[in-house]
């Protein structure tokens, strides 16, 4: 921190005495060392702040379009990694680096077909780094080829045993195909090559909660919670198992923290109006629902269910047999729809 406000306190001089001459070579490397320290924290944000601070004062470079893009990239916004991505290819040219970089960008916008293209182009008939066959056996998951992508992982496993990202892609594809004992397999090997590794502690997690380990699911998600800030899913995961697990003032904790750096993170307000519902606080948790993206709640069965709950709560009985019943077609519902229709009052 003390070096952060250096730093700042270095440029606000500068423009306040309305000096031209250019950052020292030694400031802008500090400065970048300072970014690079973010990204291997996985401070994203902070580390995207410190890399436009740099270009606004030094000048746009290959190292902040590489660094913007990694950013972009580790945040799932494949947009700004492709405008990132244009300004990097003016410098460097079309890398081994930057055709991985790009096709990542371009799964991320949905153009999979386009990331497969561009990767088997520039490999010919080369065989694929181990990059190049995550990015690959990605793009096929996300076209829902799993057989095709599973073949793919089995071959690049082969080749990069050790590799954390194939594993727990691999993992990723057993568990679409309920084979957890598998997904456990290959997601222990993730860990094992890299132990802070996101997908496989998020893998890691499911799974206790597929065999029923609730409160062995928490592990994984707080040590990803702990390792990647800025990430909204393993505190969200986190405090919807400790609900799950009657534990209200510890969720309520990690919820004010939670929601403080991820104020829209749809997961975590409804955990929020579910903690509210459990304490019988039905108006802040109808609000909390109502503010809710609609699209979000015809996605999610769980928030429409709470909703109805926090209707009978509030006594519009006969609006939550309506929104209860209007529930009963969705796939396995009817029996627990019929369990809660049971509890309203007989309508009069």
């Amino acid at each position: 921190m003390a070096s952060k406000r250096i730093s700042l306190l270095l440029l606000s001089i500068m423009l306040l005495s309305g000096c031209n001459a250019a950052p020292s070579a030694e400031m802008i490397l500090a400065e970048q060392k300072q970014a690079e320290r973010a990204l291997s924290e996985h401070r994203f944000h902070d580390a995207r702040s410190k890399l436009i601070m740099i270009q606004e004062t030094a000048g746009p470079s290959a190292a902040t379009a590489k660094g913007l893009a990694r950013v972009a990239l580790e945040l799932g916004d494949g947009y700004a990694a492709e405008y990132q991505l244009s300004k990097l290819r003016s410098y460097s040219g079309e890398t081994s680096e930057w055709i991985a970089m790009r096709a990542q960008s371009m799964i991320l916008q949905g153009a999979t077909g386009s990331a497969r293209d561009l990767i088997t182009r520039f490999i010919g008939t080369r065989p694929p780094t181990d990059r190049q066959a995550w990015l690959l056996v990605w793009a096929a998951m996300e076209e829902g080829k799993v057989k095709e992508a599973q073949e793919m992982a089995d071959s690049a496993l082969a080749l990069y045993p050790q590799s954390a990202d194939l594993h727990a892609r691999a993992g990723r594809l057993m568990a679409m195909q309920g084979d957890w004992d598998a997904a456990d397999m290959h997601g222990a090997a993730a860990l094992q090559a890299d132990p802070q590794h996101y997908e496989a502690l998020l893998l890691q997690g499911e799974s206790r909660i597929a065999k029923g380990d609730l409160a062995g699911a928490l592990e994984p998600y707080q040590i990803a919670a702990k390792i990647y800030p800025d990430f909204a899913v393993p505190f969200a995961n986190v405090a919807g198992l400790l609900l799950d697990l009657g534990r209200q003032d510890e969720a309520q904790r990690v919820l004010k923290t939670a929601l403080a750096k991820h104020p829209d993170f749809p997961l975590l307000r409804f955990s929020a109006a579910r903690l509210d519902a459990m304490r019988g606080r039905w108006p802040e948790a109808r609000a909390t629902l109502q503010a809710m993206p609609l699209a979000f709640k015809r996605d999610f069965t769980p928030a429409l269910l709470l909703e109805a709950e926090v209707e009978a709560g509030l006594g519009n009985h006969a609006l939550a047999r309506s929104m209860y019943e209007s529930l009963a077609n969705e796939p396995g519902m009817r029996d627990q729809v019929a369990e809660l229709l049971q509890r309203l009052p007989a309508a009069s």
